[in-house]
C-alpha cells in the first residue's frame, strides 16, 4: 500500500522549491536595498563634509573678550588682540 500519489508528491516537492526560490528573491533583494540605503547616507555624509569650510575659524566676541570657536562648537579659546571680521 503506497501513502502518498507519486505526483501529489511531486507536485508538493515542485511547490516547496519554488517557495524557497521565492523566498531567497525576496531576501536577496531586501539585503541589496539595505545596501542601497546604507551607501547613499554615507555618500550624503561625504557631500557634507566636502562643503564645510576648514580654513576660518569663527570667531565669538563675550563682553569685549574675543574667542575661537573649536571642536565642532563645544569649546572656546580664548585669543588676545582684536576680533578680525
Amino acid at each position: 500500500m503506497q501513502l502518498i500519489n507519486n505526483s501529489v508528491y511531486e507536485q508538493k516537492t515542485q511547490q516547496r522549491a519554488q517557495a524557497i526560490a521565492k523566498t531567497r528573491e525576496e531576501q536577496q533583494k531586501a539585503k541589496m536595498a539595505r545596501l542601497e540605503k546604507h551607501f547613499n547616507t554615507l555618500a550624503g555624509y561625504s557631500r557634507l563634509a566636502t562643503t564645510v569650510p576648514t580654513t576660518a575659524s569663527p570667531q565669538v566676541n563675550v563682553e569685549d573678550i574675543c574667542f575661537l570657536v573649536a571642536d565642532g562648537g563645544s569649546k572656546l579659546i580664548k585669543v588676545k588682540g582684536e576680533m578680525v571680521s
